[in-house]
């Protein structure tokens, strides 16, 4: 049996910017309480990890601002706060809200994120009525929405759409389906297209897509809320037989097929050390 791990394998660049910044934070502010507001990354894992730190605090739910205002409550020397603003964006006026009450803070926006926000923005001064293409409850989208509001419109479906001659400009989800991007132009007349997809991530969907009618097993080691890896393997089972999602906190392995060959893809959000350590658990198993 070979194990051929398709590279890149492990984090992308921006989430492992932000773990290991994140953990620099931690050593050098002992006795901050450091506040996750929403998961760093979509991975239970290492949020987990994060959390055996006691001076660090998780809080998930889509009103970041209500959350920051009960911490706030709750503490009466604001000066030990610290806030960390995860990977897939945050609204500005939460941002503006942290910075008011004179709250220390680290904004860990993706790049591609940022990107994708400064094209949203010219194409509104240029006078586009913008349509961003993004799953509702991702926080990103929702990220994107608070940023914008009404300015812009979010859709998934073709009946989302509104029907008007007015010129358009369509970006997406940086996680998205690169296949499905090019699927919605036609639902568009007069629209101009940006590809906002993160390099990581259409780099790994097209090896996915060149690998079709395989007879060896193939592996996709990601978080279930994980779109990027969730994508991959939607896009590998489409073409391949045995294909197989590992979380990457598998505690027993599963059985899979035994085969010459094992591919192993991991999401962005999948270091290398945990993908390696689900391997050793899995293979167990193959001996």
């Amino acid at each position: 049996m070979v194990l051929k791990k398709v590279k890149p394998f492990g984090y992308c660049k921006g989430v492992n910017f932000a773990i290991q910044s994140l953990h620099k934070i931690i050593k050098q502010f002992p006795n901050k309480q450091i506040h996750l507001i929403n998961l760093i990354t979509h991975n239970r894992k290492t949020n987990k990890e994060l959390l055996k730190n006691k001076n660090v605090f998780f809080h998930e739910g889509k009103d970041r601002k209500k959350i920051i205002e009960n911490i706030l409550k709750k503490t009466k020397n604001r000066k030990k706060l610290l806030f960390i603003l995860p990977a897939h964006g945050t609204d500005p006026q939460v941002i503006k809200f942290i910075k008011e009450n004179k709250c220390q803070y680290y904004d860990f926006t993706c790049g591609y994120i940022k990107f994708m926000i400064n094209k949203i923005k010219n194409a509104l001064v240029e006078n586009y009525e913008v349509y961003f293409y993004g799953k509702n409850n991702h926080p990103e989208t929702q990220c994107i929405k608070d940023t914008f509001g009404k300015k812009l419109n979010v859709f998934w479906q073709k009946k989302d759409l509104k029907s008007n001659n007015h010129k358009k400009f369509v970006v997406c989800q940086t996680t998205t389906n690169y296949q499905d991007f090019l699927q919605i132009k036609k639902w568009f007349v007069n629209a101009v297209f940006e590809d906002t997809i993160c390099g990581f991530c259409k780099q790994k969907q097209k090896q996915a897509c060149n690998l079709k009618n395989s007879k060896n097993s193939i592996i996709v080691i990601s978080d279930a809320k994980s779109n990027n890896g969730i994508v991959l393997f939607k896009l590998l089972k489409t073409n391949n037989k045995y294909v197989y999602l590992l979380p990457p906190n598998l505690t027993k392995p599963i059985k899979i097929k035994k085969t010459n060959k094992i591919y192993v893809f991991t999401s962005s959000s999948v270091s290398k050390q945990q993908a390696n350590i689900v391997l050793e658990k899995q293979f167990k198993s193959l001996a």
